[in-house]
């Protein structure tokens, strides 16, 4: 939840909407992802001969800059649709809500009966799903906007 926050907070100064750069984040959240899957097995197996304080300071290093970019999207999307009709926000805010239980539930689930690497794939695809759909959103926007 910290490297999420962190995220949040500095979305808005990094200019990735001025700067048509708001593919940054989703491709952090790719990168993140896969180098996840690729060295989570090595590591596991080096730092497990470590305490346990070290070995959660580690994963929480590891965690962090997928949680970095993973609390910049929802950010972008408020910065978005801030000046669209009223109700916007809140209808944003209620479906972010809805998918932080929904999905936290579904990973655990997921992770149980498949494994941490295949939720890990499966949510990675929808924020490659929500990076297309916001593409969208910011294509519409840009032409309502236009004379």
């Amino acid at each position: 939840m910290f490297g999420a926050g962190i995220g949040s907070l500095v979305s808005g100064r990094l200019g990735l909407i001025e700067h048509r750069r708001f593919w940054i984040p989703f491709a952090g959240i790719a990168v993140c992802a896969l180098l996840t899957v690729l060295c989570r097995q090595v590591l596991f197996d080096y730092f497990l001969q470590f305490g346990s304080v070290s070995r959660i300071f580690i994963s929480l290093l590891m965690i962090f800059p997928l949680a970095f970019f993973l609390g910049i999207p929802f950010a972008l999307g408020l910065l978005t649709v801030r000046n669209m009709p009223n109700g916007t926000v809140a209808w944003a805010w209620a479906l972010n809500g809805l998918f932080i239980v929904a999905g936290g539930v579904f990973c655990a689930i997921f992770s149980v009966y498949y494994s941490f690497i295949a939720m890990l794939m499966v949510a990675t695809a929808g924020y490659l799903l929500a990076y297309i759909m916001y593409r969208v959103l910011f294509h519409q926007q840009a032409l309502a906007v236009r004379p």
